[in-house]
């Protein structure tokens, strides 16, 4: 039988080379995705394995090690492919572990009604003064259900500081009823937490 592989010949006699299309067959099987990029193109009902690699990493993780995570979770909520999934994932995944430095990264995603209720994941349990600048400001452009997504962040955080604009969307007829209405009984509660 003949032997019809490249071959090449060294001084010490006759060597194989390999074949391109075996070296790319095993680069597929060796190469290792990196879960921090494969989270940002999160699918909902796709393969979640390097979600649940990146929850276990955080999960395990010592505190000390939470700025690290937090850093690398903020790089991927800014990168370009995002995926609605893979927004969510991080945003939950911040509301775990995030601080102050996350702050800029989700409260940008409070410009848009789509990308509101992610962000509230991310900021909602941080005890930060700038996440409620950001949800008072939010105020300003979200509308429908996002605006009263915030509301409800707004009234859970005590945020006093939100009553003037609070009762301006009460009264302001360019919204919807169940903003207004929404609005008013946020105003009603903060009033009533400020009297006792």
């Amino acid at each position: 039988m003949v032997d019809d592989s490249p071959q090449e010949n060294t001084s010490e006699g006759v060597q194989s080379v390999e074949r391109p299309d075996l070296q790319e067959r095993d680069r597929w099987f060796t190469a290792t995705p990196d879960p921090w990029r494969e989270i940002v193109r999160l699918e909902f009902g796709g393969d979640r394995s390097f979600a649940s690699t990146v929850q276990q990493m955080v999960l395990n993780a010592d505190r000390s090690q939470w700025p690290e995570l937090e850093a690398r979770l903020i790089t991927a909520l800014g990168q370009a492919e995002l995926t609605v999934a893979g927004r969510q994932f991080i945003c939950r995944t911040l509301g775990w572990i995030g601080s102050a430095q996350c702050v800029p990264a989700a409260a940008a995603l409070l410009r848009r009604d789509d990308s509101a209720d992610d962000a509230r994941l991310a900021l909602d349990g941080l005890d930060d003064p700038a996440v409620g600048g950001a949800y008072r400001e939010a105020l300003g452009w979200l509308r429908g259900r996002a605006k009263l997504g915030v509301i409800g962040s707004i009234v859970t955080r005590n945020d006093t500081a939100a009553v003037e604009r609070l009762t301006a969307i009460a009264l302001d007829e360019k919204e919807t009823p169940e903003v207004r209405a929404g609005a008013e009984r946020a105003v009603e509660r903060l009033a009533g937490r400020a009297s006792t």
